[in-house]
């Protein structure tokens, strides 16, 4: 049996399963709102758990002892260029501190089938928009199979294709994460659209990017991304998801946040939100 160990313990989390386990804890005890019925999918921040951590932890309350078969995982590259295609690690299974999760090598067999999946070890070694995400799932669902999936470089082709075959294998007893983060600002980040009143116009630059995911309009929300330069890491992921959800889903903001906040350096942040998608799929 092919594992494949994380290696974010220690740097992006806790590696002592009882310090990760009450920071999970600590985040969850934060968030005072009431699950939604009929969560398909949920949009998450892929930054370090003391960064991101708490923001995520209002996607991962809509989930918290909920039962999925699967959960598929949509994360982008961050190193490793694959335009066109989606990878998925050829491993049986992924370890975290928390513990090993077994992937769903069936549904995984089936969708390797088409031309524009694909199975590069190179682009999940160092890959952590995928891994970010997988204690905090075990923490809320237990047991359940996972589909890792690290999205290229995508043109609209592409997102359609791979939209296509996810939404001819997925039921009702899947739950798909989305993993992004959303405008990264600074130099080190080569945008910086505006210098002044940072903290008001992120938010009104980052609420303009969703507004386009509340109405699920695709075309809108890839088009804002091209007129505004807004450095949205997770574009491709969020536009698969877009393109994979029924007339009848609804999208819930629950909570956006950036580094600002938790740093005060509004000279170099970047931001964060969850939002969760409720309805039936097709």
């Amino acid at each position: 049996m092919k594992n494949l160990k994380s290696n974010l313990a220690g740097q992006w989390y806790s590696d002592d399963i009882q310090e990760l386990s009450e920071d999970l804890s600590g985040y969850m005890s934060n968030v005072n709102q009431d699950q939604l019925e009929n969560v398909q999918a949920i949009l998450l921040p892929h930054a370090g758990y003391q960064y991101s951590g708490q923001v995520a932890a209002y996607g991962i309350n809509q989930i918290k002892g909920k039962t999925y078969k699967r959960v598929i995982v949509l994360g982008p590259t961050h190193r490793v260029q694959i335009p066109g295609f989606v990878s998925i690690p050829d491993v049986d299974s992924i370890e975290t501190p928390l513990g090993v999760l077994n992937l769903d090598r069936k549904f995984i067999a089936d969708i390797m089938e088409y031309p524009v999946v694909m199975s590069l070890d190179l682009v999940h070694e160092q890959e952590h928009s995928v891994q970010i995400e997988l204690p905090m799932l075990q923490y809320a669902l237990g047991d359940f199979l996972v589909v890792p999936i690290v999205v290229g470089q995508m043109d609209y082709g592409a997102i359609m294709d791979v939209a296509y075959v996810l939404a001819n294998h997925i039921d009702n007893d899947t739950l798909i994460v989305v993993s992004s983060d959303f405008t990264h600002y600074g130099g080190a980040f080569s945008y910086l659209p505006f210098t002044n009143n940072i903290e008001k116009n992120l938010k009104k630059l980052d609420m303009g990017a969703f507004e386009y995911i509340k109405r699920k309009d695709t075309d809108g929300f890839l088009d804002y991304i091209s007129e505004t330069g807004a450095t949205i890491c997770g574009r491709y992921p969020i536009a698969i998801l877009l393109e994979i959800l029924t007339g009848s889903s609804e999208v819930h903001l629950l909570k956006y946040k950036t580094s600002g906040h938790i740093t005060g350096d509004w000279s170099h942040c970047i931001s964060y939100i969850s939002a969760a998608f409720t309805g039936k799929w097709e």
